[in-house]
């Protein structure tokens, strides 16, 4: 085994992020919006996971969900690329293209704190990078407005239907960066052409706060004004950042002025994780309980490639391919 393994616990949060190798493919505009929110939902057709919040900035996506089954967790965040590079493909009139680098990076949120501080730190990227002054002026894809408006339950859940956009029925742009005018048009003509099948995106934005055993509404109410107090700081932070360097924010129009799959290079990325927790102690239990978990999986695939095809592998293992057990002779 050439990598750790994935090891995913079903009733547990993750994060999940993949980002573009060198171009923006999420441009703000209402057609890729929509693109996005279609993706998901048909990609959510048999509810893979529990979409808890997720927002789209520039090179890639912060998806927070709550996965249940490892095989269809794996395939939510395959399929959301894949779909994605094939709307684009079709956008831009091309039979190849490679957007994302390496694989998606799916990160246990380990504990309450963690969840609350990245949380936080989503809705604070597109004043981290510069972009607008605030959530509240992001005009790109998240879940921030269905969030501050269902603060208050645990079970709550903002639904919304969403045509089921059929590739072919996604042409080519004109240009790569459309007027106004121009992107409410092929906006109107994919939902009028894809109308006849739809789907449900549902979103659960506290339904990860069950995982660490929050039960009554008061304290979900309180967490949530953690969250927010939080993003209101890093944005703050940012803010005052910009005015020492003498720098401003992109601004909503120079945003939706940004073509389709500009040219981008992206920051370089530190050593990946699996997990984050807010104690020393909590991080260094999942660490040694992640590394158990390889041993195991070492053993037994050393046994599966010696025709034990019976082994017992550990809770959550996705399985290698068998090596042939001989080789054919004419």
């Amino acid at each position: 085994m050439p990598q750790s393994p994935r090891h995913f616990k079903s009733g547990r949060p993750y994060e999940i992020c993949f980002r573009a190798r060198d171009a923006l493919p999420f441009a703000v505009t209402d057609y890729m919006k929509l693109l996005i929110k279609a993706i998901l939902a048909r990609t959510q057709r048999d509810f893979k996971v529990t979409l808890c919040h997720f927002i789209f900035v520039g090179s890639h996506p912060h998806i927070l969900a709550i996965l249940k089954d490892a095989e269809q967790a794996k395939r939510f965040y395959t399929e959301v690329e894949k779909k994605l590079t094939d709307a684009i493909k079709r956008l831009l009139g091309v039979d190849y293209l490679r957007i994302w680098e390496g694989t998606p990076r799916v990160i246990e949120l380990s504990d309450l704190e963690s969840a609350i501080k990245m949380i936080a730190y989503y809705y604070a990227n597109p004043a981290k990078a510069n972009l607008v002054e605030s959530i509240d002026a992001y005009p790109g894809v998240s879940t921030w407005f269905d969030f501050i408006s269902h603060k208050e339950h645990l079970s709550a859940c903002v639904t919304e239907e969403l045509p089921w956009i059929r590739l072919w029925r996604i042409p080519k742009l004109a240009r790569r960066v459309l007027s106004e005018t121009q992107d409410q048009h092929l906006t109107e003509r994919l939902r009028e052409e894809n109308k006849d099948k739809t789907h449900t995106l549902e979103l659960f934005p506290n339904a990860w706060m069950a995982c660490f055993g929050i039960t009554r509404d008061v304290d979900v109410r309180q967490i949530n004004e953690r969250i927010i107090a939080r993003l209101r700081h890093n944005e703050e932070v940012c803010k005052r950042w910009r005015k020492r360097c003498g720098r401003k924010v992109l601004g909503v129009k120079a945003l939706r002025a940004q073509p389709l799959m500009a040219a981008h290079t992206p920051e370089k990325q530190g050593r990946r994780i699996f997990c984050i927790a807010a104690t020393k102690a909590l991080r260094i239990f999942i660490i040694e309980e992640f590394k158990a978990f390889c041993a195991e999986c070492r053993r037994c695939y050393e046994k599966w490639r010696d025709g034990e095809v019976l082994v017992a592998w550990p809770p959550g293992a996705f399985l290698p391919p068998l090596t042939p057990r001989a080789n054919a002779l004419q």
